[in-house]
């Protein structure tokens, strides 16, 4: 298994593991200072019965760790199921350096894209 696929397993694995196992006291703030939310608290987001009360507005880093969260373990099976199938040919391909900066300049320029759409 090559070692950026591992690490990006375990802790996608481990972030959803608190997110669900701990909900009492962790997924709020997860959910808060982790997910990617618009600049600006989303009025569509405060009236969502799951979100409602937990939204912490924009913060810089959420650019990055919106790629760790998964709503579902449907959603986290199915993510991390493609990432080993097709990320592990390219990190073996590429070396894991090189495919280190590619995952994480896809997840920084995904999240741009959603901030820049969900502000039109």
């Amino acid at each position: 298994m090559p070692p950026v696929i591992l690490n990006l397993l375990i802790a996608n694995g481990m972030m959803f593991f608190f997110k669900t196992f701990f909900a009492a006291t962790t997924s709020g703030l997860i959910i808060k200072y982790m997910a990617l939310w618009p600049m600006g608290t989303g009025a569509w987001v405060e009236g969502h019965p799951i979100y409602a009360g937990i939204v912490g507005g924009f913060f810089p880093w959420q650019i990055l760790t919106y790629g760790f969260i998964h709503g579902n373990f449907t959603h986290i099976l199915f993510n991390m199921l493609a990432l080993w199938m097709f990320g592990r040919e390219i990190e073996l391909r590429w070396g894991s350096q090189r495919f280190a900066v590619f995952y994480f300049v896809c997840v920084i320029g995904a999240g741009l894209i959603q901030l820049l759409v969900g502000s039109i």
